[in-house]
């Protein structure tokens, strides 16, 4: 059976976020969180291929993208924030007391937001989860030291684009209609706030020292 992918907008109080829908209300529910630079969109050919094995599958427009809420402080693109997010929208599908779980999908920046889900909310994640024992804390930690290196050098790229208008009209084309070069500020801030403040997997906040 073919499900068409539709919007949809939750607003609450603290936090705007649209996405994209697609398959059965009532089946399992998967949520696809896109990376950078991307959008909900980037989930267009998984949306309906899954909808058609009989899952309700969801794809928002994550925190200074697309048609969610974007912000102009580097401290609201937080993990703990972005996560908030995640749980508003989830509550906002309906799902039965007890039912509001989901798989959780990520792609680039989105991992981190996943991983957080299954280390602070693991009720609400749609499988067995052990804080601790999905990612190594080795691992984890040189993966972060590697997001140093790279937010340093996506930094340096995103300023050299800034004074080089071919440049930074290449990096436009990357967004839809509403995005523009007031975008870039929030989409760096996932690196820049990533780096400073982030939930470790044991359940801890690991502080990162900052050179």
């Amino acid at each position: 059976m073919t499900f068409p992918v539709t919007e949809h907008t939750v607003k609450t109080d603290r936090h705007t976020t649209g996405y994209l829908a697609c398959g059965p209300q009532d089946g399992p529910l998967l949520v696809f969180c896109h990376g950078w630079p991307e959008l909900s969109l980037s989930w267009r050919h998984q949306l309906p291929a899954f909808a058609a094995l009989g899952f309700r599958c969801v794809a928002p427009d994550m925190r200074g993208y697309g048609r969610s809420s974007t912000y102009t402080r580097h401290e609201d693109f937080a993990q703990e924030l972005i996560v908030q997010d995640m749980l508003e929208l989830l509550a906002s599908l309906g799902r039965a007391p007890g039912q509001d779980r989901a798989v959780w999908i990520g792609h680039d920046w989105g991992s981190p937001v996943v991983w957080n889900m299954a280390a602070h909310h693991p009720d609400n994640v749609d499988f067995d989860f052990k804080p601790g024992q999905t990612i190594a804390d080795k691992s984890f930690d040189d993966d972060v030291w590697e997001l140093y290196h790279l937010t340093e050098d996506f930094n340096e790229r995103v300023n050299l684009a800034a004074k080089n208008p071919e440049k930074l009209a290449e990096l436009k084309k990357v967004f839809d209609a509403q995005a523009t070069a007031n975008h870039l500020y929030p989409l760096i801030s996932w690196y820049d706030v990533y780096n400073k403040r982030i939930h470790h997997p044991n359940g801890s906040d690991a502080q990162a020292a900052i050179k």
